[in-house]
């Protein structure tokens, strides 16, 4: 982690997420992350899988295939080709999988009625196929199913996998994932369809299986839906649990002082700033000078953006800035491992006593 910057402490707080006792423990079976798009959930959904399998977990990395072919993120993250709609060994202990909407309903339809020409007769037909996918709610259930039928997989008579880490959609979109097999439950109220709706809204309410993280970065807007989602969370007939990633947080710059006048005779004379002057000149100084003010207001907004998510009395983690190598996405990944580590968000995993 970086040096201490002012505000709320930097790394995870509110204790009911503390890890357990080695005699206690027990461990969530979901972890879903979500937040305001491109403030990293893809990244830290993968530093997540990663540093559990590396711990001996025995971990699935799910993506979901909701709107158009974009052939998603995760993939890159590891230097692999695009995930299929089957597990895929990613390195030892980690699998990945993309969930495609209409495999999906094909899987759970071939669980109910179990004949493949069955199924084709009536599914194939086009009339049938724009009814579906007229009908509302329908890929993104199927979506939620799927990923509790792999919540559910079995192998030699224990859980397939330990955990699994879903990137989930951006944060409008989850909402709606949340609620959507309440309102099925509330239409249907009897019959398969419903009582397969109640076991994922089970699933998805239980604080001891499944957490939900929000990423954000120190920044407004993000903060400001971070802090919204969590309290809709709660508002949630079955309050969701969920905690906030701060991502990108910088920390430890030093103030080194104003920016000198135009007549100063010499700059500064701390040696760093000094060596920077007598190797590149007075400007490559100017501009070292002038990056650390930026950088130093930013750490005060960070500061300010953290007491605005301490407001919402969430668990909150905090983790550093990293600089991606350039064209190297996969080389961020176990970087980002190690941090989230370090900041305890490890933790998340631990269910609540």
């Amino acid at each position: 982690m970086q040096d201490k910057i002012p505000g709320p402490p930097p790394r995870g707080f509110c204790c009911d997420l503390a890890p357990a006792t080695e005699a206690t423990i027990s461990t969530r079976r979901l972890l879903i992350f979500t937040g305001k798009g491109g403030c990293g959930k893809s990244a830290l959904a993968s530093a997540m899988a990663l540093d559990a399998a590396r711990n001996g977990r025995r971990v699935l990395l799910v993506e979901a295939a909701l709107r158009g072919d974009h052939p998603g993120r995760l993939h890159a993250l590891f230097g692999v080709p695009p995930l299929p709609s089957d597990p895929v060994r990613l390195e030892r202990g980690l699998w990945g999988v993309r969930i495609e909407a209409e495999a999906a309903l094909r899987s759970y339809v071939l669980r109910r009625v179990r004949f493949e020409a069955l199924y084709r007769a009536v599914f194939d037909r086009p009339s049938v196929r724009r009814t579906v996918a007229f009908f509302p709610g329908l890929r993104e259930l199927m979506v939620l199913w799927q990923l509790r039928a792999f919540e559910q997989e079995e192998r030699k008579n224990r859980p397939r996998f330990d955990l699994i880490v879903f990137d989930a959609p951006s944060t409008g979109l989850v909402l709606f994932l949340l609620q959507l097999p309440q309102v099925v439950v509330q239409i249907l109220k009897t019959g398969v369809f419903a009582r397969d709706a109640a076991d994922i809204y089970a699933l998805l309410a239980d604080p001891s299986r499944t957490q939900i993280l929000i990423a954000t970065l120190p920044e407004e807007l993000p903060v400001l839906e971070a802090r919204d989602l969590w309290q809709r969370l709660q508002s949630l007939p079955s309050p969701a649990s969920a905690g906030i990633v701060v991502n990108g947080l910088l920390g430890g710059i030093r103030d080194v002082g104003p920016l000198p006048g135009p007549r100063s005779a010499r700059l500064r004379t701390d040696p760093a700033l000094s060596a920077i002057e007598g190797a590149a000149g007075a400007e490559a100084m100017r501009a070292v000078l002038h990056a650390n003010r930026i950088l130093l207001r930013k750490q005060d907004s960070f500061a300010r953006h953290l007491g605005t998510l301490a407001s919402t009395r969430a668990p909150i983690w905090t983790l550093p800035f990293i600089t991606p190598e350039a064209g190297n996405e996969a080389a961020l990944t176990p970087l980002l491992a190690e941090a989230l580590r370090a900041a305890g968000l490890d933790a998340a995993i631990e269910a609540p006593a």
